[in-house]
């Protein structure tokens, strides 16, 4: 009876120590979870890369049947790296498999020289962003797919803050990461996002941000933003005989050259909107002619710094042309990049016109 009870008990205790173990090791593995963390979900359509960024609380999550380690980590690593994250198993980020997606272009080709680019979509899209080597622009907004639409790039400071639901942080990481990608990429935001990947336990919260990538186009160069024909005519109320090229940074500058370029036509024409935020006004003219013949247009333009440089065809009877006796004073209207602040060079090409 005795020997009996020794042995119960010492099966009881093999047990309650059994037991005690795993109690412990449930509190340990506890412990070591993350008490909360956060997911951005990041699809670059066009790569095919997907990747989900964590942040939180270190600790080991689950995820397709495997265990994570979140850490933090106070040097940067390699590819995907935001500031303020927590490193997935040594990583700035855990690559996730990308779903297909039906190539389409975002951007077709480039028109002129001034940087016109012909869009070209089959999904919508929420905004689209473009990088040409140093700087970021915005190409257009809000955009339906199925169309074409001409957009003209805008230069913004933020690279890609604001697009989809992207931290700061995230968005210059990956403007960063993009950058790597070539030299000049175009970006697009794609509304529709893929499904949630599946991690353990569930995170405390899940951003999903898809975009479009696309690489491989010539640049948005200085030279590309150059300047758009948006007035010309042969009739002005310019009296100088001699050729003059006015640069109107303000509405004010622009009005007074407004004066000059309207005809005298009844009702009198209204300015066009200028938005100066994004634009400035190059308008040459020619120069007061006392016979007809003579005329103004845009050949060529190009951009080096701040710095503006024009080709211009000025057409001019030949001496043996006939000529209509009629005073005419020719210009040319242009729209320029606000980044313009001279223009130091105008190269005319003459164009005898024959009659």
């Amino acid at each position: 009876m005795c020997e009996f009870t020794e042995f119960g008990y010492s099966v009881f205790m093999k047990r309650f120590l059994l037991v005690l173990a795993l109690t412990a090791s449930a509190v340990a593995q506890t412990q070591t979870a993350p008490v909360s963390y956060r997911v951005s979900d990041i699809t670059l359509y066009g790569l095919g890369e997907r990747f989900a960024v964590f942040s939180g609380e270190p600790g080991t999550i689950r995820h397709d049947g495997k265990s994570l380690a979140l850490t933090r980590a106070s040097r940067g690593v390699a590819g995907l790296d935001v500031t303020g994250s927590v490193r997935v198993n040594g990583q700035g980020a855990l690559p996730l498999p990308a779903p297909k997606l039906t190539a389409f272009t975002l951007v077709q080709r480039m028109e002129g020289g001034y940087g016109r680019l012909i869009l070209t979509t089959r999904v919508a899209l929420s905004a689209l962003y473009s990088f040409n080597g140093t700087r970021w622009f915005t190409l257009a907004g809000a955009t339906p797919g199925g169309q074409s639409s001409y957009v003209y790039p805008d230069e913004r400071s933020g690279g890609l803050y604001g697009a989809g639901t992207l931290t700061n942080s995230e968005a210059q990481a990956l403007g960063t990461y993009l950058q790597t990608k070539g030299q000049y990429i175009v970006v697009g935001v794609i509304p529709t996002t893929p499904a949630r990947a599946s991690f353990s336990p569930v995170p405390a919260s899940y951003r999903s941000t898809a975009l479009f990538v696309q690489t491989g186009l010539p640049a948005v160069s200085e030279a590309a933003v150059a300047a758009r024909v948006i007035r010309s005519d042969l009739q002005s109320l310019y009296t100088d005989a001699n050729l003059e090229v006015r640069l109107d940074a303000k509405p004010e500058e622009f009005y007074a050259t407004w004066q000059l370029v309207r005809d005298n036509q009844v009702p009198l024409q209204s300015a066009p909107l200028i938005d100066f935020k994004r634009f400035k006004i190059v308008t040459v003219f020619q120069g007061q002619r006392f016979i007809g013949g003579y005329g103004v247009g845009l050949l060529a333009s190009s951009v080096t710094g701040e710095t503006l440089t024009l080709e211009i065809r000025a057409s001019e009877p030949a001496p043996s042309a006939f000529t209509t006796q009629v005073s005419t004073s020719p210009y040319l209207m242009l729209e320029v990049s606000n980044r313009i602040t001279e223009v130091t060079e105008v190269k005319v090409k003459l164009v005898p016109l024959q009659r």
